[in-house]
């Protein structure tokens, strides 16, 4: 545990973008089993486009999608997945 904030700027960030990033992480921390990604709950962070390339995640909070999107990738740990978990933080209530 370092303490290091990564963070990616973009004008767009699309699937590709949060692919990357996470790979960068990854890149961040080789010898780690396991890498928290605590984010907000803008729902792109759990698009079923982006879970395909993470391993199977264990949140027991994920923030609201949009309801054609799948919920299968959550669960499955498809060949060479990040070993990534995400962590969103809890929406806002006064």
């Amino acid at each position: 545990m370092t303490g290091q904030v990564n963070y990616r700027q973009a004008d767009k960030i699309r699937t590709k973008v949060q692919v990357t990033f996470y790979r960068d992480i990854v890149q961040s921390y080789p010898d780690a089993q396991t890498i928290y990604v605590a984010q907000d709950n803008w729902p792109n962070h759990a698009a079923p486009a982006t879970l395909k390339h993470l391993e199977a995640q264990r949140t027991p909070f994920f923030p609201n999608t949009f309801d054609n999107w799948s919920t299968e990738d959550r669960y499955t740990n498809p060949p060479n997945a990040l070993p990534i978990q995400l962590v969103f933080l809890p929406t806002y209530a006064p």
